[in-house]
């Protein structure tokens, strides 16, 4: 099912699709959000869920949405303008591949592959997550994007998965190394 891009909310909503794990850096990107007026919306489950529960009891404009079947990913996707990866190490992440199919801006942190994921898109959103300040710069460019640049980067995001890592482009570079 294909997510049909859109134009950014009136007031953007962020999300965070993954384990509620110190290495993910969940509970920084909660106390970073505390002082963002924005809606952020979680997806997951893992070891910190009852201290992510605690801590978001008393903030109204952060929902945990509980955990996605793969399924169910179209549903998260639709209600987010912007994906944030907090995470202190990861190997992809996978979660910035399904972010671009499904044409989600992306604030992250510089793990992974994301930098070469990125590389060739307006979507230079990073932040340190031992830097409150950077996130909140971060979160601030991104505000301040006016709605054609926004649904560009978007736009630019879909391209580069579709150019580089959709199914179908994967099954056939498969195809190519079989002799």
């Amino acid at each position: 099912m294909e997510i049909p891009i859109k134009k950014p909310s009136e007031v953007l909503v962020y999300g965070y699709l993954g384990r509620f794990s110190k290495e993910k850096g969940i509970l920084e990107l909660l106390d970073f959000f505390s002082s963002i007026n924005s809606k952020l919306f979680l997806a997951g489950n893992g070891p910190l869920e009852n201290e992510v529960a605690d801590l978001i009891k008393s903030k109204p404009t952060i929902v945990n949405l509980g955990v996605f079947q793969t399924s169910e990913m179209a549903t998260f996707f639709n209600q987010i303008d912007v994906l944030i990866i907090p995470s202190f190490e990861e190997a992809g992440p996978l979660v910035a591949i399904e972010a671009m199919a499904a044409g989600k801006i992306i604030l992250a942190t510089k793990v992974g592959a994301l930098e070469e994921r990125l590389a060739e898109t307006q979507n230079q959103f990073w932040f340190d997550i031992n830097n409150k300040k950077s996130f909140e710069e971060s979160i601030s460019k991104i505000e301040t994007l006016d709605t054609e640049t926004f649904y560009q980067i978007q736009k630019q995001l879909r391209k580069r998965y579709l150019e580089n890592y959709s199914n179908e482009k994967i099954k056939n570079d498969y195809k190519k190394l079989l002799p």
